[in-house]
């Protein structure tokens, strides 16, 4: 979707991080974010993170940031794309699945 990315950093063979970028069913901005691991080649992120609360700047307060647990994320990565499949906790968002094109390639990708 348009304004919508993921940025996916694989830290071994087995771990990986990922900061998915979107929004809420109302159209307003929301991040989410996770550490997975690697089942040959599915990568699975059970405990997908998002935050509430914050404001940056001079209003920032620690004490108004609020983090919760979201759903769930699991990517399927090939060299010419992949799949991103979620299954939210949150009320509004449901399940789904969305197909991926790669702005970059991975390491082992020619």
């Amino acid at each position: 979707h348009d304004g919508e990315g993921y940025v996916f950093e694989a830290l071994d063979n087995s771990h990986a991080l990922v900061y998915w970028f979107s929004f809420d069913p109302a159209g307003e901005r929301r991040w989410f974010f996770g550490s997975g691991s690697n089942d040959n080649g599915v990568i699975h992120f059970d405990d997908m993170l998002t935050t509430r609360g914050a404001r940056f700047g001079g209003a920032f307060d620690p004490e108004d940031v609020g983090v919760s647990s979201w759903g769930s994320l699991t990517l399927e990565l090939t060299c010419d794309g992949g799949t991103a499949r979620y299954a939210s906790i949150e009320p509004g968002f449901g399940d789904g699945q969305l197909q991926i094109q790669p702005l970059t390639n991975l390491l082992d990708c020619s």
